[in-house]
C-alpha cells in the first residue's frame, strides 16, 4: 500500500493514541507552525487522500477521530500484550519470535517530531517493564537461561536501567556462570561512571558479593 508522507503522518499520529482524537489535536501536532485555517485545509486533504486509498484505516468517534478496529497496530498490539504480562494474565518465552518483535520495537524509532517521543518514551517503559517482570519469573521458576535473554533485551531498550542490569546479574549467577556475572557487573560500573559520573547502587555490590561468597 502506497502511502504519501503526509497521510503516513496522519495515520500515525491517529494510531498512536490511546483514545479518539480531536481535529484541533491533530492539526496542533502536525501542523503546528501553519496558519489555523490552512492547517485545517491539511487534514481535510489528508482525510480524502486515505480514504481514496482503499480500505478505511480512519474512522470517527464522537468529535474525534481514530483508528478503524480492523487495523493492525503493532504498538497496541505490543502494549496490550505488556499489559497482560504485568497483570500476570501472559508468560514471556524467548522463543516466541512474535511477542518478542512486538516488545523490541521502539514506536516509530526513525521519526524525529515532537509529538512522537511522548508516545515513545511511554511505550519504551511499557514493554521495558513487561520484559523485566517476565525475567524475574523464569528466573523464579529455575529458567535462569530464559531470564538472560529476557534481561538482555531490557538492557538493549534502555542500557542504563539498573533493575535490568541486576536481573541479568543475578540471572548469570544463577546459570552459574559467575565470571560473566562479575564482568557484566564491572561493565555495568563503567557505564554509570562514564555515563552518569556515579558508582553503582551498593545494593548491586551487596548481590554480587554475596553470590561470589557462596
Amino acid at each position: 500500500m502506497n502511502i504519501p508522507p503526509a497521510e503516513q503522518r496522519l495515520l500515525a499520529y491517529v494510531a498512536c493514541a490511546d483514545a479518539p482524537v480531536s481535529r484541533n489535536a491533530v492539526v496542533s501536532a502536525l501542523w503546528p507552525d501553519s496558519d489555523p485555517v490552512r492547517a485545517r485545509g491539511n487534514l481535510r486533504t489528508s482525510l480524502w487522500r486515505i480514504r481514496r486509498i482503499g480500505p478505511v484505516l480512519i474512522g470517527s468517534a464522537g468529535n474525534g477521530m481514530c483508528i478503524d478496529p480492523a487495523v493492525s497496530v503493532d504498538q497496541r498490539q505490543g502494549a496490550h500484550l505488556a499489559r497482560r504480562v504485568l497483570a500476570g494474565q501472559e508468560r514471556l518465552m524467548p522463543e516466541r519470535a512474535q511477542e518478542m518483535r512486538l516488545l523490541d520495537r521502539d514506536v516509530l524509532p526513525y521519526w524525529f517530531e515532537e509529538w512522537v517521543d511522548p508516545y515513545r518514551e511511554s511505550y519504551r517503559r511499557l514493554r521495558v517493564r513487561a520484559l523485566e517482570e517476565a525475567g524475574h519469573r523464569l528466573l523464579a521458576d529455575g529458567r535462569p537461561g530464559d531470564a538472560v535473554a529476557l534481561a538482555a533485551r531490557a538492557i538493549k531498550a534502555e542500557y542504563l536501567r539498573d533493575s535490568a542490569h541486576w536481573l541479568l546479574i543475578r540471572a548469570l549467577m544463577a546459570e552459574g556462570n559467575h565470571s560473566q556475572a562479575v564482568e557484566r557487573y564491572r561493565h555495568y560500573a563503567h557505564l554509570l561512571e562514564t555515563e552518569l559520573g556515579v558508582t553503582p547502587p551498593l545494593s548491586l555490590m551487596e548481590i554480587l558479593h554475596g553470590e561470589r561468597r557462596r
